[in-house]
C-alpha cells in the first residue's frame, strides 16, 4: 500500500474520532476496522524515506562524461562574489572540435556568465582540470567559466559543443545541460524562527480547542447547511482556485508550490477576531475554525498526493515525506484533542489555559513580526510585484467565493460575514511548517515567498471593512437615538401638557371640597 493511502485513511479516521467527541458522527464498527488497519500499516509507513533531492543533475549523449571542479553549480551562494568553475567534457564517439563553443545560462536574472574561455593544452596540464586531445576515437575539452549569482532560484548552463565526425562530413553539435541553483545560507536567527512557528502553531490549535463549547459546536453542526457551504469553500474550492491560478500564471517549482499549500491550509488565523469586529456569528466562526482544522488531517495529504503530483515544474509536493506529513498532522491533531478534552473535562483549567496562551501567543507573535521579518527579509530584496499581487488574489478571491456561495445559499447577513472571512483566512503557520522541514534552498524560499506575502496582504480588505464598519455604527448609534429622543421628548412634553390640564381640573373641582373641609375643622 502507497503511504498517500495509509495516511488518508489514518487522517479519515482521526478526523472521525474528533467530530465524534463534538456529536457531528457516530463510531461505528467500519471505524474501529480502519483503527485496527492502521496499527498494523503505520510500522511500515513510518519508515517511509524521505526525499533527498533530484539525484540527475546534467543531461547529455549516453556517450558524453562531464566533470565539473568544483562540484558547486546545484549551490551557487546568493550575494557571494563570483566562482570560477572548470569543466572537463570528454566524448566517446569519433569527431573533433569544429567551430566555437556556445556557452549560455537560460535565465540570466539568477546567474550570470562574465568570462569563458578554454583550456589550452599547457593551461589544461598546468591546472590539471582537463586537456584537449584529437583522437580517431573521442575527444576531450576543457572550459573555464566565470559565474556571478545574482537572485535564488534554479536555471540551466547549457554547453553547445559542435564537432565534425570522422564519418561524416556534415558537422554535428552536442548539447549539455548542467542544473545550476542559488541557494542561501540559513543564519542562527532562522534555525530560531522554524522553532517559533512550530511552537506558535502548537498554541494556536491547543488554544483553540480550548476555547471551544462543545454544546455550541454541537448545535452548529447540526445545522446541515452551515457546515457543508463552509467545508465545500475552505476545503474544496480554496485548493481548486489556488491550483488555477498556479496553472493560469504558469508559476513553476517552489512559487507554484508555495501557493498551492497556502490554498489547501485549514481555516484559522485571526478570523474568530475580524468576525467579531466585524458582527459575525462568533459561534459559527468558531466551530467552522474546529471543522476545517479536523478535516485537514485528511484533506491535506489528499490535495498534496492528487493536485499537488501535478504541479509544474521539477519540484513537485509529491516528494514531500512522509514524516513531515505526519508532523504537520500531529501539531494539527494531538493539541487539539488536548484542548477540546481540557474544556470538556477541566473547564476551570481551561479558562486560566486561555488566559495564559493569549499572553503566550502575543509574545510569539512579537517575535514573528520582528525577527521573523528580519529573517524572511530575502522576500523582500527579491519581491516580485506578479507574485505578490497573486499571494493577495488568493485569499481576497476566497472572500469573494465564500460570501458568494453563502448568499446564494440564501443565508443571513451574519452567515454571509462569517463564512467570507473563514474562507479567506488560511492558518498560515502550516504551509509555513511544513515548507521548512521539506524543502531546501532554493526551493524553500521560493515557497515562502507567497506565503509571507499572503499573510501580510491578507488582512488589509479586513482591515478596511473593520474601520469602515465600526465608524458606520459609531455614527449611526449616535445619530440615532438623537431622533428617537426627539420624538420622545415631543411626546413627553405632550403628556406633560394633557396631565397638567387634567391636574388643574381636578384641582378646580376639588377646591370646593377642600373648603368645606377648613370650615368644618375651624373653631
Amino acid at each position: 500500500m502507497k503511504p498517500s493511502v495509509g495516511l488518508l485513511m489514518t487522517s479519515l479516521t482521526c478526523a472521525m474520532w474528533l467530530m465524534a467527541r463534538v456529536g457531528a458522527a457516530n463510531i461505528g464498527p467500519f471505524h474501529m476496522v480502519m483503527l485496527g488497519t492502521q496499527a498494523v500499516l503505520f510500522p511500515v509507513l513510518a519508515h517511509t524515506p524521505p526525499w533527498e533531492g533530484d539525484q540527475l543533475n546534467r543531461t547529455h549523449s549516453a556517450g558524453v562524461d562531464v566533470q565539473v571542479s568544483p562540484d558547486l553549480l546545484e549551490n551557487l551562494i546568493w550575494k557571494s562574489d563570483p566562482t570560477t568553475f572548470y569543466v572537463n567534457i570528454t566524448t566517446q564517439f569519433s569527431g573533433v572540435p569544429s567551430g566555437d563553443v556556445l556557452i549560455t545560462i537560460e535565465d540570466e536574472s539568477i546567474a550570470e556568465l562574465l568570462e569563458s574561455s578554454i583550456l589550452s593544452p599547457a593551461e589544461a596540464n598546468q591546472s590539471e582540470e582537463s586537456e584537449l586531445i584529437h583522437a580517431n576515437s573521442s575527444f576531450s575539452i576543457g572550459l573555464r567559466l566565470n559565474i556571478q549569482a545574482k537572485e535564488l532560484g534554479r536555471t540551466n548552463l547549457l554547453i553547445s559543443l559542435p564537432y565534425q565526425p570522422l564519418d561524416n562530413k556534415t558537422l554535428a553539435s552536442e548539447t549539455i545541460t548542467l542544473k545550476m541553483a542559488v541557494i542561501r545560507e540559513k543564519s542562527l536567527i532562522d534555525k530560531i524562527f522554524e522553532n517559533v512557528v512550530y511552537v506558535l502553531l502548537l498554541l494556536v490549535t491547543l488554544s483553540m480547542g480550548a476555547e471551544i463549547d462543545l454544546k455550541t459546536a454541537k448545535e452548529v453542526l447540526r445545522l446541515i447547511k452551515v457546515p457543508a457551504v463552509s467545508t465545500a469553500c475552505q476545503s474544496l474550492c480554496m485548493p481548486l482556485l489556488a491550483y488555477g491560478i498556479v496553472w493560469l500564471q504558469g508559476y513553476t517549482g517552489g512559487t507554484a508550490l508555495g501557493l498551492f499549500m497556502l490554498g489547501i491550509a485549514p481555516g484559522g488565523g485571526p478570523s474568530n477576531m475580524y468576525t467579531h469586529l466585524l458582527g459575525g456569528d462568533m459561534a459559527t466562526s468558531v466551530t467552522m475554525t474546529l471543522l476545517s482544522t479536523v478535516l485537514s488531517l485528511a484533506f491535506i495529504p489528499f490535495w498534496i498526493y492528487t493536485l499537488g503530483s501535478t504541479l509544474p515544474g521539477d519540484v513537485q509536493m509529491n516528494i514531500i515525506p512522509f514524516t513531515v506529513i505526519a508532523q504537520t498532522l500531529g501539531i494539527i491533531s494531538i493539541p487539539l484533542g488536548i484542548g477540546v478534552l481540557i474544556q470538556y473535562k477541566l473547564p476551570k483549567i481551561a479558562q486560566v489555559l486561555r488566559k495564559s496562551l493569549k499572553v503566550a501567543m502575543v509574545i510569539a507573535l512579537i517575535f514573528i513580526f520582528t525577527g521573523g521579518i528580519y529573517s524572511s527579509r530575502y522576500v523582500f530584496e527579491m519581491m516580485k510585484l506578479d507574485v505578490m499581487l497573486t499571494a493577495a488574489l488568493l485569499p481576497y478571491g476566497g472572500f469573494l467565493l465564500g460570501g458568494l456561495v453563502a448568499f446564494a445559499f440564501r443565508l443571513d447577513w451574519k452567515l454571509i460575514k462569517t463564512l467570507s472571512i473563514e474562507t479567506g483566512l488560511q492558518n498560515s503557520a502550516i504551509p509555513f511548517f511544513v515548507i521548512q522541514k521539506a524543502f531546501a534552498s532554493p526551493d524553500l524560499e521560493l515557497a515562502i515567498a507567497p506565503v509571507v506575502w499572503g499573510i501580510i496582504l491578507t488582512p488589509i480588505p479586513l482591515l478596511i471593512a473593520t474601520a469602515l464598519y465600526l465608524s458606520y455604527n459609531h455614527c449611526w448609534k449616535k445619530n440615532k437615538p438623537n431622533k428617537m429622543d426627539d420624538e420622545s421628548l415631543s411626546q413627553i412634553s405632550v403628556e406633560e401638557s394633557e396631565n397638567e390640564t387634567s391636574s388643574e381640573s381636578s384641582t378646580d373641582k376639588s377646591q370646593p371640597f377642600i373648603e368645606r373641609e377648613m370650615l368644618l375643622l375651624s373653631p
